[in-house]
């Protein structure tokens, strides 16, 4: 009896444990992702400083390639990080380890969205700031030194995108069995059309009622950062909801 109220209880060691399993299984995978990211973004530097249209906007429309590959590669990644659950020949694999559903789920947060998110910001910061040095060196594009910073206001505002739609592929990784990316983003596609549906018809019941306020434009940024937090904390929870009942199933 103790040993199952052990289990049952929270361990950050079960964490660990777990976050080390889910690098182990997808190390090789992610690293061939990163190399091609990697490889990609060079090859658009290159392109930019041949074309001789290597300036400050190059370098920004460098970033933002940066992290569209980014967010990419990430939710692809969180697509499959519950794969082993949905395989027949490996679902018992997953089922059977001694750990909580929210622990399993938790781990796989911290891997898909932190883990991510910190390597490839450093990987981003190492290749960009190579990437100067070089161009420096050969007088390329007469643009002086510019370092990326991870914590400029324009990349933090990326990387809580990147956690906002990664905790609805999250989701979409735990109910869908098979084609998870291409199931999720359709869903996600569906679920922007009722938001979009259920905005425009509140939208025309104010207006009509004349009790729209114009001061909810003015707050637009702190509403949607708002919006994004609960939502993101409510994909988490239906993830785990769903993760816990096929465990008990």
């Amino acid at each position: 009896m103790n040993q199952t109220k052990s289990i049952n209880q929270f361990s950050w060691n079960r964490v660990k444990l777990l976050c080390k399993r889910y690098i182990a299984i997808n190390r090789k995978s992610q690293l061939i992702s990163l190399g091609i990211v990697v490889g990609l973004l060079v090859i658009f530097w290159f392109l930019s400083v041949n074309a001789g249209s290597y300036s400050r906007e190059g370098i920004s429309s460098l970033y933002a390639t940066a992290f569209l590959l980014f967010g990419i590669a990430g939710l692809l990644f969180t697509s499959s990080i519950f794969d082993e659950l949905h395989k027949p020949e490996t679902a018992h694999l997953s089922l059977m380890l001694p750990a909580t559903s929210l622990e399993k789920l938790f781990s796989a947060w911290l891997v898909t969205a932190i883990g991510f998110t910190v390597i490839y910001m450093v990987s981003f910061f190492l290749l960009f700031t190579g990437l100067q040095l070089v161009t420096i060196l050969f007088n390329a594009g007469g643009v002086g030194f510019q370092f990326f910073n991870p914590f400029d206001p324009d990349t933090l505002n990326s990387i809580s995108s990147y956690l906002y739609f990664q905790s609805f592929f999250l989701l979409g990784a735990v109910v869908f069995k098979k084609h998870n990316f291409l199931k999720t983003l359709l869903a996600w596609v569906l679920f922007l059309i009722l938001m979009m549906i259920g905005m425009f018809l509140l939208a025309a019941i104010f207006l009509q009622s004349g009790t729209f306020d114009y001061n909810i434009v003015m707050t637009g940024n702190r509403v949607e950062f708002a919006v994004k937090t609960l939502l993101t904390l409510f994909f988490l929870w239906l993830a785990y909801v769903r993760l816990k009942n096929r465990q008990v199933a």
